[in-house]
Order: C-alpha cells, then sequence, then structure tokens
C-alpha cells in the first residue's frame, strides 16, 4: 500500500535536508578546488624560456626605436661664458643678500631687456632664444654661467658673446667724467671761498649748504661707476667640445626601461593566460 504524499515525513528520509546542504557544499568545494588547481597549474620549462625570451626581444627592441630615433635629432652644441658679479662690501652680507643679487642678475640675463636685441640682431625670436639659453649660479661662489645650445658652434658662440655684451650695456652705469669733473671743481671753489670768508659771514651758511649738495652729486657718480663695475668676465665665451643633445645613453637607458615596462606586462598577461589553460 502506497504512503500518502501527505504522511511523507522528511525527518523519517534515509536523507535529510541537512544531508542534502552539506552535499551540495561538498560538490561546491571540490569544484573550487578543482579551479585553483587549474589557475596555479606551472608553466613548462619550454614555456618559460619563451617568455623570457620574448621579454628580452621588446626590451632590445625599445632600445633600438630609441637608437632610431636619437639619429633623426640634429646634435645641439653648447657655448657657454661665466660672470664674476662681485658683492658690494657696503651692503649688508649674509647668504640671503648674496643668493637674492646673483638670482636677480640671473633673471636678467634671461629676460626680454637682455635677449630681445640680441634676438633682433640675429634674425630670431625672442621665445626662440630664450629656449637655447641657460643661466646657473655655481653652487657656494659668485659665479654665473651663460649657456647658449645652438645647431651651429660658431653660431653658439655669436649668441653667448651678444648676451654677455647686452647683459653689460644693460647693468652698467656709464662714467660721466665731464659732469664729474664740474662738480670736482665746484666743490673746490666752495672750500676756498669758505676759507677765506669770515667764521661770521652771511654767506658761510648757504655755501656749506651748497658744499653738501655737491658731495652728494660727486658720491652718486662714483657709486654707479662702483655699481657697474661689479660684473666681469671671468672666462670668455667656449665651445664645448661634445654635443650636449641628443645624448645616445641617457636615450639607450630610457629605451630600454620603456621596453622592461612593456615586457614584463606582456609576459605577465601571457603566463596568465597559460595558466589557466593548464599548459
Amino acid at each position: 500500500m502506497k504512503t500518502p504524499a501527505s504522511d511523507f515525513d522528511p525527518a523519517s528520509s534515509p536523507l535529510s535536508q541537512e544531508d542534502v546542504r552539506d552535499g551540495q557544499n561538498a560538490r561546491e568545494l571540490s569544484s573550487d578546488e578543482t579551479t585553483g588547481k587549474s589557475l596555479q597549474a606551472r608553466l613548462s620549462v619550454r614555456d618559460v624560456i619563451k617568455l623570457a625570451i620574448l621579454g628580452i626581444v621588446i626590451t632590445m627592441t625599445g632600445v633600438g626605436v630609441a637608437l632610431v630615433v636619437t639619429s633623426f635629432i640634429p646634435p645641439q652644441y653648447a657655448a657657454r661664458t661665466e660672470l664674476l658679479y662681485r658683492i658690494s662690501s657696503e651692503s649688508p652680507t649674509g647668504f640671503l643678500r648674496e643668493d637674492r643679487t646673483l638670482t636677480t642678475q640671473a633673471l636678467l640675463l634671461e629676460s626680454q631687456r637682455v635677449l630681445e636685441p640680441v634676438a633682433v640682431a640675429h634674425g630670431m625670436g625672442v621665445e626662440q632664444l630664450a629656449e637655447q639659453v641657460d643661466v646657473n649660479i655655481a653652487e657656494g661662489s659668485l659665479i654665473i654661467e651663460v649657456q647658449v645650445r645652438n645647431a651651429d658652434r660658431a653660431t653658439g658662440l655669436q649668441l653667448v658673446q651678444a648676451i654677455s655684451d647686452q647683459y653689460f650695456e644693460t647693468v652698467g652705469v656709464p662714467d660721466q667724467p665731464e659732469l664729474r669733473q664740474y662738480f670736482e671743481n665746484e666743490l673746490q671753489e666752495i672750500k676756498r671761498r669758505l676759507s677765506e670768508l669770515p667764521v661770521t659771514a652771511a654767506e658761510r651758511p648757504a655755501l656749506a649748504v651748497r658744499e653738501v649738495d655737491v658731495k652728494r652729486q660727486l658720491d652718486e657718480i662714483r657709486l654707479g661707476v662702483s655699481e657697474a663695475s661689479r660684473a666681469d668676465v671671468v672666462m670668455p665665451p667656449y665651445s664645448v667640445g661634445s654635443p650636449v643633445s641628443p645624448r645616445p645613453m641617457l636615450a639607450v637607458a630610457t629605451g630600454a626601461l620603456s621596453g622592461l615596462m612593456i615586457a614584463l606586462v606582456v609576459v605577465a598577461v601571457l603566463a596568465r593566460l597559460r595558466s589557466r589553460a593548464g599548459r
């Protein structure tokens, strides 16, 4: 006699619901272990050699591309000159003072005020010339190095010489011998008159004021000439022997690094795919 479906008791069945769930979990765990083993399948020695060769080829290709690109870049030669800018002994001293003063002179050398006349004289744009000019302050010194990069050595020398000349013309305060002589003669005349006049003379106060004013005028002229003489050429313009750009060794290093990075990515992807395939 068949038992009605309504009288079926799951608890009395040989396979309870807990047994069913345990079986499902066991099958899922077994499936996961199988998949993990498949993903962790080791590459064969042959596959490792192939991937290593591929990585080397990609890296060397990067080096080759860098060398080819470098060969098409025209060489740039550097012309340099070195200037000495003395810090006035009358001015406040100290590292910050010197650094600020030298930085000001370096900025002036790269300014449009100096570069524009040079660019116009050589048929160049100011921006074009500015891109070729580098100004550096030698560490721990008062030396300012001016460098011009150009594809032609002679042109580079002409440009750095012109920049140096224009800089001295800009910072230089021309001496005024006639004006200075006039004030010196007037000062001598005032001193002579003061020595001849009595102490109680009414003209003495006015002459004393004029004497102070003339001395001030002379001091300004002398100070201007002194300021102009602070800058001097330490090393006349000269041409550097080897090109400053392009740099083959730097290009090789850059190409090798780029190729190596690409090779690592490609090899990692291929190794992952082969591992999943179980090879």
